[in-house]
């Protein structure tokens, strides 16, 4: 009686964080789509024409973001830390992996709305440079004064 009740318990907690993990995974592709719906509004917008490679691009992103949530699963399933701790499992991996993975489409979504979003990234890191070059300047100028 108590082997039938662990059993289930078990089946019951394992079909909860499928179910979830299952959610997550919808979640990413459902972002994946409104970034291409978006990509080929933005496409049509600037008079580009929308070609079968930029769609096999989508195709590929997406088995990749797929194959990332599967590992994450995997990683779940396979997490230790739960056996031995009385705290219920739930698939952290899997929601770190999606938030993370959802997280890039909402970037990309933001380049798409923004006009030159994309190049606007590009020149972050000359942005950067020449803030790493301001801030040495005032430490010299900081160390001249404590001098």
């Amino acid at each position: 009686m108590i082997y039938d009740w662990i059993i289930d318990g078990v089946t019951t907690l394992a079909l909860k964080n499928l179910l979830l993990w299952f959610a997550l995974s919808t979640f990413v592709v459902f972002a994946a789509f409104i970034d291409l719906r978006l990509g080929v509004k933005k496409s049509k917008a600037e008079g580009n024409y929308t070609f079968s490679k930029g769609l096999e691009r989508t195709l590929s992103k997406l088995n990749k973001r797929l194959t990332i949530m599967v590992i994450a699963l995997i990683f779940d399933a396979l997490n230790p830390v739960f056996y031995y701790t009385d705290f219920h499992p739930i698939p952290i991996v899997s929601i770190i992996f999606a938030v993370f993975l959802i997280r890039i489409e909402f970037i990309s979504v933001l380049e798409h709305l923004e006009v030159g979003g994309r190049h606007k990234l590009r020149d972050q890191p000359k942005e950067i440079l020449e803030i790493l070059k301001e801030v040495k300047e005032i430490k010299n100028e900081v160390k001249d004064i404590i001098r």
